[in-house]
Parts: C-alpha cells; sequence; structure tokens
C-alpha cells in the first residue's frame, strides 16, 4: 500500500484542502495526516482556530478522503511526523504552497521522503473564512 503525508491545522475544511487530498489520492492509495491541536495550532499561528480539534478531526473522517489521522499536541510537529514515518512509510510528502519551511521539514527531508508543494487555491483560504464570519457577526 502506497501512502501520502501531510500535517496541519484544517480549520474550516475548505475547498484548498480537498484539493490538497485530491493530488495525494493521485501520488498514493491512502492519506495520512498529522492535525495540530488548538494549544499547537496558537502556538504556530497566533490565534485559535474557528473549529476545536474534535470538530476539525471530524470534517477530515467525513470528507472520506483521510484515512489515518495523529494528532500533534506540540508546536514542532517532527516527533509526530517521525512516528508517522516509521509507522507508514511515506512515499510522498505534500502541503499547499503557502509555507514551503513548515515545521518538521527536516523530519521529512531527513527520512528522504519528497517534498511535493501543492498550488494555493486561489480566492479561498481559512484566513478568508475567518474575515467573512467576522463580517456576518
Amino acid at each position: 500500500m502506497r501512502y501520502s503525508l501531510t500535517c496541519g491545522v484544517f480549520d474550516c475544511l475548505h475547498e484548498g484542502h480537498i484539493n490538497l487530498f485530491k493530488q495525494m489520492k493521485l501520488e498514493s492509495e491512502r492519506i495520512v495526516v498529522v492535525l495540530h491541536d488548538d494549544k499547537s495550532t496558537f502556538e504556530n499561528k497566533g490565534r485559535f482556530p474557528v473549529q476545536s480539534f474534535e470538530h476539525r478531526h471530524h470534517n477530515l473522517i467525513a470528507c472520506d478522503c483521510v484515512n489515518e489521522i495523529f494528532a500533534c499536541t506540540q508546536k514542532d510537529p517532527s516527533s509526530v511526523l517521525s512516528r508517522a514515518i516509521s509507522m507508514y512509510q511515506p512515499r510522498i510528502y505534500m502541503r499547499g504552497d503557502d509555507w514551503p519551511d513548515f515545521p518538521g521539514k527536516a523530519v521529512v527531508e531527513t527520512a528522504d521522503i519528497p517534498i511535493k508543494l501543492v498550488e494555493y487555491t486561489i480566492g479561498i483560504s481559512t484566513t478568508k473564512i475567518r474575515g467573512e464570519l467576522k463580517r456576518r457577526n
């Protein structure tokens, strides 16, 4: 079985996230996600996600794209990425091109896993969704 790996927050699951998962499916049969919890998201981005970890975890399972999820409770996901890599031996690591020097990159490079940055989906982002929510309230 071939696996693709990614790591992120996946807040307000949107078209850009789904596009990433579609690209990952082209590379493998199964998708493994390291999902940041609320605290580690705050530590990385300076703000809490709109949706709770439990909500985001549920959305990833419900979208029927993601096969395995590892919870990341630390700002630096290196140890969780290492565990996922040792368990699944992914053939590729993929993520959006909006953060090319992502936390944990050294672990992926050390494991000699190719990194593919997927083009940002124009017109959609969690930041944009957050802004729209603020304008409505």
